[in-house]
């Protein structure tokens, strides 16, 4: 059986409902971890760490070798076998540094695949995107800032009308993503909702069937089951109505 990137199956999805209607349609992207690769941010602060304490733990480390997700670098370091007398004190490091406004800016970056489609839909006058982050508020102009940075062609396109954003604190950000999506849902024909974390993709299953749930199947928490419906690496093959074009 053949396995279809899930950015090509959505560009098909998109072009797909097009056909259908003259209407304008929405996607919503979630941004870190969907959009932008997260693995650049950990691999620079680890990096800088190496720098700053004269150390060689990451001298070889390269975005490959991250395969646990941001969140979780004590597990990431206790993978690499790093002794356990060091990690506290990188760990400690760690966390001052990867969201600092400086590292946040420098080290944002699109995952180059996604280059195609970001042309597809912002280049498309019947298409809207959206952004739904668990970013909070106060990270705004911030965000705005890395998605220019990520996007620069079409910065025009890319404003606070287009952001939602986490108006409480990081551990809502599952109920602040269903508020921002029965929003967008109330005014816009949204098609297709795109995240890289399962518990966010489980809390918005109660959009409408039209649209799709996306798994971005890039780092994420793997414990965590995805909802059926859910568009993901074990069962979008199938997917109707992609079936015909992909099989």
């Amino acid at each position: 059986m053949n396995h279809y990137p899930w950015y090509e199956v959505l560009s098909y999805y998109h072009r797909a409902c097009l056909s259908e209607t003259n209407d304008t349609c929405a996607i919503v992207f979630d941004i870190d971890g969907t959009l932008i690769d997260p693995r650049v941010m950990q691999l620079v602060v680890l990096k800088a760490y190496d720098e700053v304490h004269e150390t060689s733990w990451f001298d070889d480390k390269g975005l490959n070798d991250l395969t646990i997700y941001e969140m979780y670098i004590r597990q990431q370091l206790l993978k690499w076998e790093i002794p356990a007398t060091k990690i506290n004190h990188i760990c400690e490091f760690y966390y001052e540094n990867h969201w600092s406004e400086k590292t946040v800016l420098e080290t944002a970056t699109l995952y180059p695949e996604l280059s195609d489609l970001m042309k597809q839909l912002f280049d498309c006058s019947q298409t809207d995107v959206f952004f739904c982050t668990g970013r909070p508020e106060f990270m705004r102009e911030l965000t705005i800032a890395n998605l220019h940075k990520i996007l620069p062609s079409y910065k025009d396109q890319i404003t606070n009308y287009n952001l939602h954003m986490n108006s409480r604190d990081w551990e809502y950000v599952v109920q602040e993503k269903r508020r921002s999506m029965e929003q967008l849902i109330s005014r816009n024909n949204v098609i297709a909702f795109v995240d890289n974390e399962p518990s966010n993709l489980i809390g918005l299953t109660f959009l409408p069937k039209s649209c799709l749930l996306v798994h971005a199947d890039t780092t994420y928490k793997a414990y965590q089951e995805m909802p059926e419906r859910c568009l993901q690496m074990s069962n979008y093959i199938n997917y109707r109505p992609l079936v015909d074009a992909v099989s």
